[in-house]
């Protein structure tokens, strides 16, 4: 704990570590053990222990834990306002290179696994809140992989944890090639789609009728 303490407050790391025992909000034992009040406190400073050592790292020991998922994605957030731009993108390839190399080779173990590699990289990077436009090499490496599959678009269009850019970029890929406009209707639906795009959406007469037969209280509204 004083490690991490240090790397937040520089040399008033102990301060820090008084302050929040003082607080209440973490409990050391005589035994070097702690307890945190509250489980965000915990994440917090292991993704800073983890940050010494890479994203890289952390993903291979612990990409597989779903309780992992909030650490791994406030350190991804910590390497993104640090710059480590590089260390983000190295990290999300292996991540999901390696899921793909493991699933042509024993297709079953990601079954049994119950974690697809993609689908934690776009979760890590919509826990972590970070622009995939400032990260154009990660962002066209997923992208690519998306759209390998018409099922990984639809599959990508309905998860709530899908980064928005990426919903944004399914809107408008979408429409030459979805006649019957199920990937749109998916990103019109999604609570994580941008306003801007949902607008875009609603001007479609199809997606709009949709909508309408989802949601039967907008009808009551219009009466």
């Amino acid at each position: 704990m004083e490690e991490a303490s240090s790397r937040v407050a520089g040399p008033d790391g102990r301060s820090l570590i008084a302050y929040l025992q003082h607080a209440g909000l973490v409990r050391l034992h005589l035994w070097e053990q702690v307890d945190f009040v509250h489980l965000t406190f915990q994440e917090f400073y292991l993704a800073q222990a983890l940050m010494q050592h890479g994203l890289l790292q952390a993903l291979q020991r612990h990409w597989g834990e779903a309780r992992y998922e909030e650490t791994l994605g406030l350190l991804i957030s910590l390497l993104w306002q640090d710059g480590q731009y590089t260390d983000i993108d190295q990290g999300i390839r292996w991540l999901v290179a390696s899921g793909e190399a493991a699933h042509r080779h024993t297709p079953h173990m990601l079954w049994q696994h119950r974690r697809s590699p993609l689908r934690v990289a776009l979760h890590l990077l919509y826990r972590a809140g970070v622009s995939l436009e400032h990260l154009p090499t990660t962002a066209g490496f997923l992208w690519e992989k998306i759209c390998s599959s018409q099922a990984r678009k639809e599959a990508t269009a309905v998860d709530a944890k899908t980064p928005p850019c990426i919903l944004r970029a399914l809107a408008q890929e979408a429409i030459p090639q979805d006649p019957k406009s199920l990937i749109r209707l998916f990103v019109a639906r999604n609570p994580s789609t941008p306003p801007a795009v949902l607008a875009q959406l609603a001007q479609d007469a199809e997606i709009a009728n949709w909508l309408v037969l989802d949601n039967p209280s907008v009808l009551l509204e219009d009466l």
